[in-house]
């Protein structure tokens, strides 16, 4: 259940990357959204309240996003200085790690707040419409390194 649920926040996640500025005063859904909305059948208020809802999740992301991109920078530049300085790295893991979980608590507070404007019967529309489309949930893997991320072999100290 669980997973389905994480599934879930994914199909969400995936579906409004993006909000238009109008959805800040009750308009329209995202595009993405308006064919689900549909076939879930929401009404006219459910509509306005997932509108705000995601323009407010997605104008949050922002700075989440931008703190994990910092993060990762960070990281790339303290593995790649000349002079290694692992309390800088583990520090710099640190702060990525820590935003990352920010931006998975959001996810799972989005979901959560969507679960409570759907009825039982919507919200298992949109899961069998995750299915359908075979989206996997946000812990379907680790994700990858930046592209830029240097990559050191590992050695073993004895």
């Amino acid at each position: 259940m669980f997973r389905r649920v994480l599934s879930t926040v994914s199909l969400v996640s995936l579906l409004f990357t993006s909000v238009p500025a109008s959805a800040q005063e009750g308009g329209p859904l995202p595009p993405r959204f308006e064919e689900i909305a549909d076939e879930i059948g929401l009404t006219a208020e459910q509509e306005s309240k997932v509108s705000e809802l995601f323009y407010t999740s997605e104008s949050a992301m922002v700075d989440v996003r931008a703190r994990i991109r910092k993060a990762e920078i960070d990281l790339r530049y303290q593995m790649a200085a000349r002079e290694f300085d692992e309390a800088k790295v583990r520090r710099a893991v640190d702060a990525l790690t820590a935003a990352e979980k920010v931006a998975r608590v959001h996810r799972m507070e989005l979901a959560i707040s969507l679960r409570k404007i759907l009825t039982y019967e919507q919200w298992e529309q949109l899961q069998a419409l995750r299915s359908d489309r075979d989206i996997p949930g946000p812990l379907g893997g680790e994700p990858p390194l930046p592209a830029e991320m240097p990559r050191t072999p590992r050695t073993e100290n004895r």
